[in-house]
């Protein structure tokens, strides 16, 4: 299982650098060879950027959205064992409960995080594999 954070979701839409492996990712999910999964925050995260970059018009924001709610994303709604680690993380890395969410799935899930995100990696990675996608 890997657990994808926003921080490549958002490169399945924007031109970025590591958008062509964050691509890749997509696309082996697509055929089969890949099961990824992320908390549904992911949905709300990748909207927020893709408004914040002023690239897409609202109904390009709108479409997609319904792109990632109807591709093979495992979306994981809210669980108290998921944020009662992810408290315990964000507390004892002094970070983002929003980012602790996803390592505390992928750690929950026994799965990798890929994140684009250095400090997520860095914060990720004495509890759940990581790959740093860049």
């Amino acid at each position: 299982m890997i657990v994808v954070d926003a921080s490549v979701a958002v490169k399945w839409f924007l031109d970025e650098p590591g958008s062509a492996k964050a691509r890749e990712l997509r696309q082996q999910s697509h055929l089969g060879d890949a099961e990824l999964a992320a908390p549904d925050l992911l949905i709300y995260e990748v909207a927020n950027a893709l408004v914040c970059q002023r690239v897409y018009s609202p109904a390009e924001i709108a479409m997609s959205v319904d792109t990632l709610l109807s591709m093979e994303l495992i979306l994981s709604d809210p669980e108290l064992d998921v944020m009662s680690r992810a408290v315990a993380l964000a507390d004892e890395r002094s970070a983002a409960l929003y980012d602790a969410v996803y390592v505390a799935l992928a750690e929950m899930l026994g799965g990798e995080l890929v994140t684009a995100d250095r400090q997520q990696a860095a914060m990720a990675q004495p509890h759940a594999r990581v790959r740093l996608i860049t």
